[in-house]
């Protein structure tokens, strides 16, 4: 089984190293490797580690998540990009998978679907948290 190499962004630092946690903790094969705190940082770490997976908030302190979200689905075209926010807009969420999302979970809910999630976006397919009505 291959190592999936992941990155964690979220501007906040509790956020990051509590997603980063649960990730090794509870995804077998699953590495974070870098961790950002915003668009920028995030950018740069998807273009020098080239990850397989992101797992990124909306919600970004210098660029809008979307353009963050657009520019690194750009870079390599086998990365695959979940989403960890609260907002349940059926219009933002529109607007992310567009971007270029593979997946969107819920922040209150990560630790019970986050397994399902990168299954499901690592064989190619979308994921939305079950509790969105969409």
């Amino acid at each position: 089984m291959r190592t999936i190499k992941a990155i964690v962004v979220d501007a906040q630092s509790l956020e990051r190293e509590s997603l980063s946690l649960l990730i090794e903790k509870n995804i077998p094969g699953c590495k974070v490797i870098a961790r950002a705190s915003n668009g920028n940082e995030a950018i740069q770490i998807v273009d020098s580690l080239e990850p397989d997976l992101v797992f990124m908030d909306m919600c970004m302190p210098d660029i809008n998540g979307f353009d963050v979200l657009f520019k690194i689905s750009k870079m390599i075209n086998f990365i695959k990009v979940i989403i960890t926010s609260d907002l349940t807009d059926s219009q933002i969420i529109s607007k992310a998978f567009r971007a270029g999302a593979n997946g969107y979970i819920l922040k209150h809910t990560m630790q019970y679907e986050l397994n399902n999630a990168v299954k499901t976006v690592m064989s190619g397919n979308t994921y939305l948290s079950p509790e969105i009505d969409y």
